[in-house]
């Protein structure tokens, strides 16, 4: 009976200029309570911003780690869009992004006979393929039994951090190393960088690429558009002939996929290695959950996504310089990402009841 509640009662996304307005009171009405908060704890936001921006001024580090964040974010943001164009809430991305980076690192640990380039794209379908592996199971329980993706996929994210903490203390554990991770991958499927004191690396432009694969799909393929009529209506889409569940199944596994490929290009790109804290927060918050955000502010356009997986990039690494200078807390993205999708889900369903009522 819950589970069903649950079920229909999943919030609707508008589009067109309704969708606009709700996204852009959503963002100032987060940055406004964002603001009071760090009031509260003594701080002027004033202060910070103008603390912050001789830091971006003063080499090109600081600026590049926007962009190595924003094409993890981005490449999440984009499964979750795809997924809510199906109306299939994946809220499971941070697990799917763990089971990535764990296929990535086994196919860079244990494979040894590649060239370079192929051995980044086996370990780039070997993270695709993790993460649509952990994404299925949500699908399956939706498609035959009815149960809810947003309940599934939340008591899934924890059990993928469990599984991953199990290994990297045990089975996966560099026996040289104190804290729990893998050995190094090998040489050849770490991704290299694009500029010299920077950890920007080629899997950044990648993923600046994927939009334009994803907006083909959605806009000029036959499956994007019996996505986009599932999405829209099931039961109309049915009455056309098209089969719903296979056009769900296989939106899913592209959502989780694409959550998978962000967790390769933190094993591959940014740490070459599998390690605990991969994706902070634990399975309750992360990069997972930012992602949500991206999305959703994005307004699950792939090139809105781009423009929001940048803002929440460099929210990031503003998090980390407040933190480091002014004694806040580092969780204050995720502060924000959380108001983003609280007042993007309140304003969409305001505005909808007031058209439904008009």
């Amino acid at each position: 009976m819950i589970v069903t509640e649950i079920h229909h009662r999943k919030p609707k996304i508008l589009s067109g200029a309704p969708r606009f307005w709700a996204t852009l009171f959503a963002l100032l009405a987060a940055l406004v309570i964002s603001s009071l908060i760090i009031m509260f704890q003594g701080t002027s936001p004033l202060t910070i911003i103008r603390d912050l921006i001789p830091c971006f001024f003063q080499g090109k580090y600081l600026f590049g780690e926007i962009f190595v964040y924003a094409s993890i974010f981005l490449l999440i943001g984009l499964g979750i869009g795809l997924g809510l164009k199906a109306n299939y809430w994946n809220i499971g991305a941070e697990g799917q992004l763990w089971w990535g980076g764990l296929f990535g690192a086994l196919a860079g640990i244990h494979i040894t006979f590649l060239p370079p380039v192929l051995h980044v794209l086996v370990v780039f379908i070997a993270a695709f393929l993790g993460g649509a592996l952990w994404g299925v199971i949500p699908g399956i329980l939706k498609l035959k039994y009815g149960v809810s993706e947003i309940l599934s996929n939340l008591m899934l994210n924890p059990i993928a951090i469990f599984l991953m903490e199990f290994l990297l203390w045990g089975p996966m554990k560099d026996p040289a190393r104190e804290h729990p991770m893998s050995v190094p991958i090998q040489t050849s499927a770490q991704l290299p960088l694009l500029f010299p004191a920077t950890r920007v690396h080629l899997g950044v432009l990648l993923a600046f690429l994927a939009p334009l694969v994803v907006y083909f799909l959605l806009s000029k393929t036959t499956f994007g558009y019996k996505l986009r009529a599932v999405g829209d209506n099931q039961q109309a889409a049915r009455v056309a002939g098209i089969k719903n569940n296979s056009i769900l199944m296989r939106t899913i596994l592209i959502s989780s996929g694409l959550s998978g490929l962000a967790g390769a290009l933190l094993v591959c790109g940014v740490q070459s290695k599998f390690i605990e804290g991969l994706s902070p927060g634990g399975g309750f918050s992360g990069y997972g959950f930012i992602g949500i955000g991206v999305a959703m502010l994005g307004c699950c356009h792939p090139f809105g996504i781009v423009l929001s997986s940048i803002l929440f990039g460099f929210l990031s690494v503003c998090g980390h310089l407040i933190h480091v200078q002014q004694g806040i807390s580092q969780y204050l993205t995720d502060i924000i990402s959380g108001l983003i999708i609280l007042f993007v889900l309140y304003s969409n369903y305001f505005i909808w009841k007031w058209k439904k009522n008009d």
